[in-house]
């Protein structure tokens, strides 16, 4: 071949070259700043491939250090594939892209406490691949802080602060009205973990002459606005304090006593029927009205996990293969009744726990329409979801926020369970039957088109949970 040909053809097919390899040559480009995210938020984290080089053809995986084989999202072959993925990210990630300019950034919903940490970001082809990792921190705002006084001698009062459900770490502080630090000695304040948050508390003594009011703030650190704060005035009530608290009290009695009485004469008046009110004592006639509106529902088949079983014609249903190391909310652990409703009041009972068999969880309530059908959701009202439910060791619980609230006064032998949703007041009330004694109430049960009977036997034991 002539050598003038030769580099004729050598420039003319250089440039497909040199993209050839470039396309198989890529890098992982990562921020070099932690992402941080909000518990119960969605966050996203940053990667992109250089050149922005379409990845559709490509493999992406995402994984925590040392679980490669169990990712939290693989993409492969043009779509995601969950055969492999680890079951507790399901429904929570994705990656929005856009895939073909390189963009791979994962995209993480419903923030746990367990999402903390390196997150590695895989990308590989048929010839080459490359990683690159990113560290998530998250941040939980907790409860504001609960003051409480008790009388130390001696003319002083000592006042103790508490405050729960922070992350990461937070700082307490005291000051007195004119802003002024009034911090105690390290030994006061006392720091502990639960369940994966921090909380908080510390105690000083305080002379009536110090401050007129004091405040405990706590906040997380290196934050802006991020504060809980609140105010007491450190003054135990003299004995003529207590004398005039006792006198206006009684005065406060006698006049609601008059007003009873009134209001009492007023009902026995009226002759029209009055809806139940779940608020108002529950005598045997508030009873059998609530139970006149009583309906029957029926679990829907089409929500209902493959490892529930539905038994008795669909008012029965129970977990096949429990879990016995249990970890809450790992897998969807409910199921939606066929009924949908959006007015007016209706009520169901249920059966949770036989007197002979040993029930270690179950879960009752509503959920909206719109609620998602995801595994891993967290029961809460932000999400669409009002549920009583129990856990061994835990007791019967709500959850009105990520943590959730013992109800202590509520017996782990809870067997029949009344449920009492008034959709026009927005109200959703719960009833042991066999005492006709109220539960709990959830208030501002709120949704766009309806609401449906959630029910859930759990997943620790194969003891049915039925419709009654």
């Amino acid at each position: 071949m002539d050598e003038a040909l030769l580099v004729k053809m050598v420039w003319l097919f250089l440039p497909l070259l040199l993209s050839h390899v470039s396309a198989e040559l890529f890098s992982v480009v990562v921020p070099e700043t932690t992402v941080s995210g909000q518990l119960g938020g969605s966050v996203t984290l940053p990667c992109a491939l250089s050149d922005n080089l379409d990845v559709r053809q490509l493999e992406v995986r995402w994984y925590r250090p040392s679980m490669y084989s169990s990712p939290a999202l693989l993409y492969l072959n043009e779509k995601l594939d969950l055969s492999v993925t680890d079951i507790t990210y399901q429904g929570r990630v994705s990656l929005p892209g856009p895939l073909e300019k390189g963009d791979v950034s994962l995209k993480l919903d419903d923030l746990r406490s367990s999402d903390l940490g390196m997150y590695m970001c895989h990308v590989s082809s048929d010839r080459w691949y490359d990683k690159s990792n990113v560290s998530l921190t998250m941040q939980a705002v907790g409860s504001s802080p609960i003051l409480s006084m008790l009388d130390a001698g001696g003319g002083k009062v000592n006042v103790s602060c508490q405050s729960h459900g922070w992350l990461p770490k937070p700082s307490l502080s005291w000051r007195d009205s004119d802003g002024s630090s009034l911090n105690p000695p390290n030994k006061h304040t006392s720091t502990k973990v639960s369940e994966g948050f921090f909380s908080v508390s510390s105690w000083r003594l305080f002379t009536s002459s110090e401050s007129s009011w004091v405040s405990c703030s706590v906040a997380l650190p290196d934050s802006v606005g991020v504060i809980r704060e609140s105010r007491v005035m450190p003054h135990l009530p003299t004995d003529n304090g207590i004398w005039m608290i006792a006198f206006f009290g009684t005065l406060i009695l006698l006049l609601l006593l008059i007003i009873g009485v009134g209001v009492y004469f007023v009902v026995l008046k009226k002759e029209n029927h009055t809806e139940f009110n779940s608020n108002e004592p529950q005598t045997p006639d508030w009873w059998q009205q609530m139970k006149s509106v009583k309906v029957r529902i029926t679990i829907d088949s089409a929500e209902t996990p493959e490892f529930f079983k539905i038994t008795q014609g669909g008012s029965g249903m129970s977990c096949t293969h429990p879990i016995e190391n249990h970890e809450e909310y790992r897998i969807k652990i409910f199921t939606l009744c066929k009924e949908k409703f959006s007015s007016g009041q209706q009520y169901w009972e249920l059966k949770v726990k036989e007197d002979y068999n040993q029930k270690l969880s179950w879960y009752v309530g509503v959920a909206t329409e719109e609620a998602k059908r995801i595994n891993g959701i967290r029961f809460t009202p932000a999400k669409g979801f009002w549920v009583l439910f129990y856990e061994e060791g835990k007791g019967v619980c709500i959850r009105e926020s990520p943590t959730p609230t013992t109800l202590s006064h509520i017996s782990a032998d809870l067997s029949d369970i009344g449920v009492f949703l008034d959709c026009d007041n927005h109200t959703l009330s719960f009833f042991n039957t066999e005492t006709q004694s109220h539960l709990h109430t959830f208030t501002s049960v709120t949704f766009t088109t309806s609401l449906r009977p959630l029910i859930s036997p759990g997943i620790r034991d194969t003891v049915p949970v039925k419709i009654c």
